[in-house]
């Protein structure tokens, strides 16, 4: 049979719009990286200069050692618990 036509008949309308969404955020998201790429090469620093990883925030260094972080899904909401 031909691979073509197995395919178009294994396709669902879910599949097809899964995978359209994930190529048109993908687009996207090139479209927004390239203009961030084309701005940064403009306003390149001149060689001496630091800047923050991010910025509008200060640059320190961390006093945290270690970090537990948790994420539970299935509790009931704070509200309920009230």
């Amino acid at each position: 049979m031909n691979p073509a036509l197995e395919y178009h008949r294994q396709l669902t309308r879910r599949r097809f719009f899964e995978g359209a969404g994930l190529k048109v955020g993908g687009l996207a998201l090139a479209s927004l990286m390239g203009r961030q790429k084309a701005m940064a090469s403009a306003a390149a620093p001149s060689v001496g200069q630091v800047h923050s990883p991010l910025p509008g925030f200060p640059h320190f260094a961390p006093k945290a050692k270690r970090l537990i972080y948790l994420h539970m899904n299935g509790a009931p909401s704070q509200l309920d618990l009230f």
